[in-house]
């Protein structure tokens, strides 16, 4: 198995060292004193903060044997079948004037289920928006990826492709 290190863009640094502390210092200054709608908010800032955090993306991990990509998160790995894979590209306008549907804009990753014009609805695990790589399937939605080593990403996904379509 392959690993690939996943490096936050200055935005996301940004993004998320001020959200946390927006987020804490609500907590803190809330919770002691506020009555019941206070405490809360308090609380769900607090839930804000362990979930996107939980959901964070330490890298990617391709297993060239079993055609499987692990985005790996804080406590799991997240897995994705390359099985139907059709093209793997780098593309680092992916995540440009997209709208996200659901799931983590900034806070530790860009990750979940987004849209934009180019790429209709996709999946993202992202860190760096000029590092994505776009992996097309053939009846799935596209998936966004930002290894660190593109190139050598890019370079063991094609070979892997290569391999599959001589089978």
């Amino acid at each position: 198995m392959k690993e690939f290190s996943a490096h936050w863009s200055t935005s996301l640094r940004l993004i998320s060292i001020l959200t946390t502390i927006v987020l804490l210092v609500v907590a803190y200054f809330i919770y002691p004193t506020s009555p019941p709608w206070g405490r809360f908010a308090a609380a769900f800032s607090l839930l804000v903060l362990v979930g996107s955090l939980l959901f964070t993306i330490r890298g990617y991990a391709l297993d060239p044997n079993t055609k499987t990509l692990h985005i790996k998160r804080l406590f799991w790995n997240t897995t994705v079948s390359l099985e139907h894979l059709e093209s793997a590209t780098p593309d680092p306008e992916a995540m440009r004037n997209s709208i996200r549907l659901l799931g983590n804009g900034g806070l530790y990753s860009f990750s979940g289920i987004f849209r934009n014009e180019q790429l209709g609805t996709f999946r993202s695990f992202v860190t760096n928006p000029k590092h994505c790589v776009v992996l097309k399937f053939a009846s799935e939605k596209p998936i966004v990826v930002s290894p660190t080593d593109r190139p050598d990403f890019l370079e063991l996904v094609r070979t892997r492709l290569a391999n599959n379509e001589t089978r």
